[in-house]
C-alpha cells in the first residue's frame, strides 16, 4: 500500500487515543491508565486497558490491541486509510493527502471476485426490473408506493424468469459457475443450472462497507406452495447473523441524529427512509444476535426499538430490551397503546406526519416493561408481584437520580399492590445485594501479569528451545523500549530463532532508520499497514510488551543475554545435528553408540538446563 508515512505520523501524534476512544464507549481513569468495556467481545466488566503514555490499548481478556488506529478499523470495520481519515475527522484535522485515492492490493483475490460477482448480478437484476417483464414487480412496487428514489438507493430489482438468463449473463461477464455457485444464486436443475431467485422482486443485502453479499427474493404470483421469500444461503461473503438491513447507510448518519431506529423488515426501513430517516436498520427476521449488539455499540448512539405492536413483537421487544440492557446500550422504545400497525402501514394508510407523530412516542425501558408485565402477566398473587419486582433490580440499581427513583418506585407499588414503603425498603435491600455482587464480580478480575501471557507458549516447552526463546523475548523488551538495545541487537545478535521476534526486530530497525526515538504508536501503525504474516501475532506481542515492567536497561544485561541466545542455539544445533546422524544410519548399535557419545558430551550441560527450568517453574 501506498500511504504517505509522514501523514500517519502526523495525525497520531495530534490524535490522543483516550480522546478518541472516548468517542466511541466510555471509558474511566484507574491509575495512570484508563479502562473501557472491550467492545470486541462480549464484556461484562472493563477488560480494556488504554495508556495515554505509550498511545496503546489492550484487552487483557480477548487479546485486541494495538494503537488508535487499530481501535479505529476494529471498531468500524474499515482499512488502515479510512480509519485514518475518521480519525482525523475526530480530531479536526484536515489535509489535502486525506482526500487523495490510495490503491489496495487485495489480500484476498477469492473472495474479491465473489464481490465483483455480486455487485454484476446485482446491476442485472436492476436492469431486468425496467423491462417488460419486469412490470409485474414495478406494479407491486407502485402499489406500495415505493418510489424511483428507493428503488434506485436500495438497488431493488427483479430476477427473471427464465433463470438461465441470469447464468448467461454472469458468464459472459467472466464469472465461472462455481463463482455463480459461491454467491449463492446457482440452482442445478435436470441439465441446466438456473437463478434460484427466478420471477421474484429483489432486495439486495450489503455488508458494511455497501457491498451488494446476498439476496432476499419475493415471490410476486399467488401460487402459496412457493414460500412468500427466497432467502441467500450462507456463503463466504454473506453470513446473515453479521448484518442489520440498512446499515451501510445508518452508520453514515446516526451520529449525526444521535439516535438509530431498529426495525423488523425491509418495508418499515423504506417508510421510514421515505419521511427522511435514514437512521434506520432492520432485524430480517431475526432475533438480535451478539454480532448485531456489536453493531450497534459501535455507534455510541441511542438505539430506537420499534418492532411490531402484536403480542408476537412486544415479546420480541422484551428480548431486546434485556439483550441491550446486557450490552449496555441506551435505548429507549417506540410506543403508542393500541397502535398495532407498523411503520410502512402508518405510512400508507395515515401519511408522513402520524407516522413521524408515532415515532417521536418514545417511552423507556421500565415504562414499556410494566405495560407488558401489567398487560400479559396477571399481578393475582404476592409471589407474582415478586417476581415482576425482581426483574427491575438492575434498572433501580442503576438509577443515581432519587427524583427518577421514586417516580419508578411509585408506579410499580401501584402495579404490585404492594405499599410504597414497603416496598422501598425491599427493594433496597434487592438493590444492596445486587450491587455487592457486581463489586465482588468486578473486583475478582485481575488484569494477567502481561510478562505471563507473553510467555504462555515458552512455557510448554523445556531444555535449549525454551531457554533461548525466553532470553529472546527479554531481549525484545530491551529493544521496544530502549533505541540502544535496537543497535546491540543489528550489531551483536542480528537475527532471533523465533519468525514473530525477528519481524518485530526488523520493523524496529526500519524504523530507527528514520527516526531518532522510537514510539511504539507509530511502530504499530507500520505494522498495521504492512503485509507481513502473523500481523495479529506481532500487535499481541507488541502491545504485551508496552504494559511489562521490564528490567532496567544495561549493556552488560545484554551481553549476558547474547552469551545465553549464543549458547542455547549451538545446543539446538547439536541436537539437529544428533538428529541426523542417527538418520543417515541404520545399524542399531551405531545409533547407541552416536546416543551415548553425545549424553556424555551434553550430561553437564543438561543437568545445568533442567535446574535452570526448574528454577523458572518456581518463579
Amino acid at each position: 500500500m501506498a500511504f504517505d508515512n509522514k501523514l500517519v505520523e502526523e495525525i497520531l501524534k495530534r490524535a490522543d487515543i483516550v480522546d478518541v476512544i472516548s468517542s466511541y464507549i466510555n471509558v474511566i481513569k484507574k491509575g495512570k491508565n484508563y479502562l473501557a468495556i472491550c467492545p470486541f467481545h462480549d464484556d461484562h466488566h472493563p477488560s480494556m486497558s488504554i495508556s495515554r503514555e505509550k498511545q496503546i490499548y489492550k484487552c487483557y481478556s480477548c487479546g485486541n490491541g494495538g494503537n488508535v488506529i487499530t481501535f479505529v478499523m476494529n471498531y468500524e470495520h474499515v482499512k488502515f486509510f479510512d480509519a485514518l481519515k475518521k480519525i482525523a475527522e475526530i480530531i479536526g484535522y484536515d489535509d489535502p493527502r486525506l482526500h487523495e485515492t490510495i490503491k489496495v492490493v487485495s489480500t484476498n483475490p477469492s473472495l474479491d471476485v465473489l464481490y465483483d460477482c455480486s455487485a454484476e448480478l446485482t446491476k442485472f437484476y436492476q436492469y431486468a426490473l425496467s423491462t417488460d417483464e419486469g412490470k409485474i414487480a414495478r406494479d407491486y412496487l407502485d402499489a406500495r408506493s415505493l418510489g424511483e428514489n428507493i428503488r434506485t438507493k436500495f438497488c431493488l430489482g427483479y430476477a427473471f424468469n427464465d433463470g438461465r438468463l441470469t447464468i448467461e449473463y454472469l458468464t459472459k461477464k467472466g464469472f465461472s459457475l462455481k463463482n455463480i455457485e459461491n454467491i449463492g444464486i446457482a440452482l442445478a436443475r435436470h441439465a441446466s443450472t438456473t437463478d434460484n431467485n427466478a420471477g421474484r422482486l429483489i432486495f439486495p443485502l450489503f455488508d458494511l462497507e455497501g457491498r451488494p453479499v446476498g439476496y432476499s427474493a419475493r415471490r410476486l404470483n399467488d401460487d402459496k406452495s412457493l414460500p412468500k421469500y427466497v432467502n441467500s444461503p450462507e456463503t463466504s461473503i454473506f453470513h446473515k447473523s453479521n448484518l442489520l438491513y440498512n446499515f451501510h447507510n445508518a452508520s453514515q448518519t446516526c451520529r449525526r441524529d444521535g439516535y438509530i431506529y431498529v426495525v423488523e423488515g425491509f418495508m418499515d426501513v423504506f417508510a421510514i427512509d421515505e419521511i427522511g430517516i435514514s437512521s434506520v436498520v432492520a432485524l430480517m427476521g431475526t432475533a438480535l444476535t451478539k454480532e448485531h449488539l456489536q453493531l450497534l455499540k459501535r455507534t455510541n448512539v441511542e438505539v430506537r426499538l420499534c418492532l411490531d405492536g402484536d403480542v408476537a413483537g412486544k415479546s420480541a421487544t422484551m428480548k431486546a430490551i434485556k439483550e441491550l440492557d446486557e450490552a449496555r446500550i441506551p435505548h429507549r422504545i417506540v410506543y403508542m397503546d393500541n397502535e398495532l400497525r407498523d411503520p410502512d402501514e402508518i405510512l400508507r394508510g395515515d401519511g408522513p406526519d402520524k407516522l413521524r407523530f408515532y415515532l417521536n412516542n418514545l417511552t423507556d425501558a421500565f415504562n414499556f416493561s410494566l405495560a407488558y408485565y401489567i398487560n400479559t402477566s396477571p399481578i393475582d398473587s404476592p409471589e407474582a408481584a415478586k417476581e415482576i419486582i425482581k426483574s427491575f433490580v438492575p434498572l433501580f440499581a442503576n438509577i443515581t437520580d432519587q427524583l427518577s427513583y421514586d417516580n419508578y418506585l411509585y408506579k410499580l407499588s401501584e402495579a404490585t399492590h404492594y405499599d410504597a414503603r414497603a416496598l422501598r425498603t425491599y427493594l433496597a435491600s434487592l438493590v444492596t445485594a445486587y450491587r455487592q455482587k457486581k463489586v465482588v464480580e468486578e473486583e475478582s478480575i485481575v488484569v494477567p501479569d502481561a510478562l505471563n501471557l507473553s510467555y504462555t507458549y515458552n512455557r510448554q516447552l523445556k531444555g535449549p528451545l525454551r531457554r533461548l526463546l525466553l532470553i529472546e523475548d527479554k531481549m525484545l523488551q530491551q529493544m521496544v523500549l530502549h533505541e540502544e538495545a535496537v543497535n546491540f541487537y543489528e550489531q551483536n545478535i542480528k537475527y532471533f530463532f523465533d519468525e514473530v521476534n525477528r519481524m518485530i526486530a526488523n520493523f524496529l530497525i526500519d524504523y530507527l532508520e528514520n527516526h531518532e526515538k522510537l514510539d511504539l504508536s507509530e511502530i504499530v501503525a507500520m505494522v498495521e499497514e504492512s503485509d507481513v504474516k502473523d500481523k495479529e501475532e506481532i500487535k499481541k506481542k507488541l502491545t504485551d510488551i508496552a504494559y511489562i515492567d521490564a528490567e532496567p536497561y544495561s549493556e552488560e544485561m545484554l551481553v549476558e543475554y547474547k552469551k545465553i541466545i549464543d549458547e542455547q542455539k549451538q545446543k539446538i544445533y547439536e541436537r539437529k545435528r544428533l538428529e541426523a546422524s542417527l538418520k543417515e544410519t541404520t545399524s542399531e548399535s551405531d545409533k547407541a553408540r552416536i546416543i551415548r557419545d553425545y549424553n556424555k558430551m551434553r550430561y553437564k550441560d543438561f543437568q545445568q538446563s533442567n535446574t535452570e527450568d526448574d528454577k523458572d517453574e518456581k518463579k
